[in-house]
């Protein structure tokens, strides 16, 4: 559970302090988080549709086993098969494999919390559902690792199963619902516990992103990160270190520093108290604000959030392939001054080899994908066409082709 009343600090240019505080207006924080023990249940997945679902021994939807984005939730099977193998273990279902790593720390761990009391009671196995039949990340075991629960008793399903009982904990995380749960905290915790033992211990993270491929690193981060050393911060590189050692590093950490992006989503391991400052690295107004928001508030954690981009080609959060940017501006420079960090003004001065850097790779883009304006063009297209599909797997797998297709 959360600390009494986080801060919020914004050093933000008006479109997106604007954008801010209407996002944060609309976050819906609970207290309400629960298990539904099932008894003889039949998990049913379908990876021919996507569809999957979790079922009691009277063949009725368990709701609470629906995954939410949104308003929206996961494709539900219409039958359930029949000669289903049977298990008579006890299980607790965690969530879908989902290949993005950052979006499977936040969107399908975040029952894991329902674990911590059931596991010292029961011998449980950890079910996840494959249902789209990709290949699993070896980051699953190792987050499962973390939390204490060894592979032999993780099972991922690509196929319908029967189990003596199971657990399902509450989704306590719906992203683009704007909905987050205090339970949600208690599971990264649980991993921070297990992991932070015996490390050493900095104070003042930044997690870097200046060893990432050149196509997704975020251009002009030297500077910033040379100015955060200066000012007591050791630099970490999240993609060089093991999930475990990660946690760690972040467990024993009052300040967490960074671009935006996954790296930040460890806060949810920090304790109560601490401060989590972010850099947006693109200029587009979106979601990545108040995601961060809703996480650190859960955990307890002050807030600050700072528009670093110096893009002169609107960018998003989620359009990495777009090179992005980031520099001395003046809600920077206004952070720097307020927080009392020591700089040159040589630390400071205009960034002229990143920028040229910046321009080379924006023309390269261009030159690949287009401009903004065909991209946007392309993108309503895109949206008409897909709305003439019928049926919401056809119509998922129809974006997807089109996007890859004419690469917007």
């Amino acid at each position: 559970m959360s600390t009494s009343n986080p801060w919020l600090k914004l050093y933000c240019d008006d479109k997106n302090t604007k954008h801010t505080n209407k996002n944060i207006n609309l976050i819906n924080i609970t207290s309400s988080a629960n298990i539904e023990t099932i008894e003889e249940p039949t998990v049913v997945v379908d990876t021919k549709t996507g569809a999957y679902g979790i079922f009691d021994a009277n063949k009725k939807l368990v709701k609470q086993s629906l995954q939410y984005r949104g308003k929206h939730h996961n494709f539900i099977p219409h039958k359930i098969p029949k000669d289903i193998p049977y298990t008579a273990d006890t299980a607790i279902y965690v969530g879908v494999i989902y290949p993005h790593f950052g979006h499977f720390l936040v969107e399908q761990l975040n029952r894991l919390w329902g674990g911590i009391e059931k596991q010292k009671t029961d011998k449980l196995k950890w079910v996840f559902i494959n249902n789209r039949n990709i290949e699993v990340k070896q980051f699953v075991y190792d987050f499962m690792a973390a939390f204490g629960v060894d592979k032999q008793d993780v099972i991922v399903l690509t196929h319908s199963a029967r189990f003596r009982k199971i657990y399902i904990p509450s989704q306590t995380f719906n992203m683009s619902g704007a909905t987050i749960d205090h339970a949600m905290v208690m599971g990264y915790r649980a991993m921070a516990q297990n992991c932070a033992k015996n490390k050493p211990v900095y104070e003042r993270i930044y997690m870097s992103r200046t060893k990432l491929p050149d196509t997704i690193r975020t251009l002009g981060e030297e500077q910033l990160e040379k100015i955060f050393v200066k000012n007591g911060y050791k630099i970490v590189y999240p993609e060089t270190m093991t999930i475990a050692e990660q946690i760690a590093t972040v467990a024993n950490a009052k300040y967490l520093a960074g671009c935006s992006g996954t790296a930040l989503h460890w806060a949810l391991c920090m304790k109560p108290g601490g401060t989590v400052i972010a850099l947006k690295r693109n200029s587009k107004p979106d979601d990545f604000i108040r995601t961060q928001y809703m996480l650190n508030t859960v955990a307890g954690l002050n807030s600050v959030f700072i528009t670093a981009s110096i893009e002169t080609n609107t960018s998003g959060h989620g359009g990495t392939q777009v090179p992005q940017i980031v520099g001395i501006n003046p809600c920077v420079k206004k952070f720097l001054d307020d927080f009392d960090f020591q700089y040159t003004p040589t630390d400071i001065a205009f960034n002229k080899k990143a920028m040229d850097t910046y321009i080379a790779r924006y023309q390269e883009y261009k030159s690949k994908h287009g401009g903004k304006a065909y991209r946007n063009i392309v993108s309503k297209i895109i949206k008409i066409v897909v709305c003439l599909v019928p049926g919401r797997v056809h119509r998922r797998n129809a974006r997807q082709w089109l996007k890859q297709k004419l690469h917007v």
